[in-house]
């Protein structure tokens, strides 16, 4: 049930005590190759110094390991071997949170659509599972418009846009 509801909408369903599944559905990233770990503090302070300019949204601990929150894991992801240089640097496992911020995301492809100057008819909307945001338009925009929007959303948040 757990696999096909992941399958079907792109999330994690827990079931009863959510402490008590024991899955972490963070994506690794970066193992460290040493046992000697910096004092935590300092360690998401280098963490902090190298991902905060690339779009690193939160940290936190979780069973011994750094969890790196993103506006997407996609996003994350495009960082995996600075990443793992932090890993090895700082003694902790590094993951990236699975989940998108959603929110996040629609608020930056309408910022982006006002930009435009886009009549905005229906969206934007999300669909995880593919890592797409789509728009319905009012009028169609040149080629190279959509291009150019394509090419600022995915390098803000990891998303490909969808033009309804």
């Amino acid at each position: 049930l757990q696999q096909a509801y992941r399958d079907l909408t792109g999330f994690r369903l827990v079931l009863g005590d959510a402490g008590q599944s024991g899955e972490d559905d963070s994506v690794p990233v970066g193992t460290p190759n040493t046992t000697e770990q910096m004092e935590i503090n300092t360690a998401y302070d280098v963490i902090r110094q190298a991902l905060n300019p690339l779009g690193l949204m939160k940290t936190g601990l979780k069973q011994n390991q750094i969890v790196l929150t993103f506006i997407s894991p996609q996003l994350g992801q495009r960082y995996q071997d600075l990443i793992n240089n932090l890993a090895n640097e700082t003694g902790y496992a590094l993951r990236i949170h699975p989940h998108p911020n959603q929110q996040q995301i629609l608020q930056v492809a309408d910022s982006l659509a006002r930009e435009a100057g886009w009549r905005v008819r229906k969206g934007p909307g999300i669909h995880t599972d593919r890592g797409a945001v789509s728009l319905t338009l009012a009028e169609q925009p040149a080629e190279s418009e959509i291009e150019l929007f394509n090419t600022k959303l995915l390098e803000k948040t990891g998303y490909q846009f969808e033009l309804s």
